[in-house]
């Protein structure tokens, strides 16, 4: 009765994660019109939000009850997505010039603090 439940948080987590690698490497190897980095800080914003949702993905899901060839489903758009941010790094500026360059500046730290923090936690679990 409640094997369905992993199951589709799972699909749910695997789903969210390639959509958000498919556009992320979208924005990295297009890198114009409305699909582009904003500056350095959205590049790594968005890499530390794929690398925290790839860790929740190894840890939350059950890969007993899941193919574990979604996981290669999963990796292959990430991988796509961080080389295309690091295709754009040298072109990007350091820092936007609209509004929303101190919010992204502040997620990218607060991202990789979570994901400091994530790890940690995951170390001393295992």
């Amino acid at each position: 009765m409640t094997t369905w439940f992993p199951l589709a948080v799972g699909v749910a987590l695997v789903a969210w994660l390639a959509l958000d690698a498919v556009l992320t490497a979208l924005r990295g190897w297009r890198g114009r019109g409305r699909l582009r980095f904003a500056d350095r800080w959205d590049a790594l914003s968005r890499a530390l939000h794929l690398a925290a949702l790839s860790l929740l993905l190894l840890v939350v899901v059950q890969w007993g009850h899941l193919p574990a060839a979604l996981w290669s489903l999963v990796v292959v758009p990430v991988a796509a997505a961080l080389s295309g941010a690091a295709l754009r790094w040298p072109e990007l500026p350091g820092r936007g010039g609209d509004g929303a360059a101190d919010r992204r500046r502040a997620s990218a730290i607060g991202g990789a603090v979570f994901l400091a923090l994530a790890l940690a936690v995951c170390v001393a679990l295992v």
